[in-house]
């Protein structure tokens, strides 16, 4: 976890190979990475990135899609047995601190979310991931 002891914490999926390498969550230099959208809407909503704790439900890189025709291949999603393996360290994320807000992007997060019995909980926002067809404005006004 990238620990800045903010109030809010932010749930991603899981690392991706420049994560991976630089042992930072979230923080790409690719232009159409979740890091590059995320930090374009830091700007918007005025907020800073050590205005945030940052997580991933599994803390290792999962590795790459086959590629297909023109496409780059994409990151893979953490198996299930993965994700339940890392399961206690997200909770001990979850944990560390009493947020005042979770916000949890992607459908893969949410599941690992989920299975530590967070569903209900009123501080968790749960949105659609940065590249899987949420707007940077959109990610703007979650983060406000």
């Amino acid at each position: 976890m990238e620990d800045h002891g903010a109030s809010v914490l932010l749930i991603f999926q899981a690392p991706g190979v420049d994560e991976w390498t630089s042992g930072k969550p979230v923080s790409s230099v690719n232009s159409r990475s979740a890091a590059s959208r995320l930090a374009s809407a830091f700007g918007l909503a005025g907020k800073i990135r050590t205005d945030f704790n940052i997580t991933n439900t599994v803390q290792c890189f999962p590795g790459k899609k086959d590629s297909y025709g023109d496409r780059k291949p994409r990151d893979k999603a953490p198996p299930a047995k993965v994700r339940q393996h890392c399961s206690e360290w997200l909770r001990q994320d979850i944990e560390t601190f009493q947020y005042k807000r979770v916000i949890v992007f992607g459908a893969h997060a949410h599941k690992a979310v989920r299975a530590l019995g967070y569903q209900n909980d009123p501080r968790f926002c749960f949105v659609r991931h940065p590249t899987g067809g949420l707007s940077t404005e959109d990610i703007s006004q979650t983060l406000i």
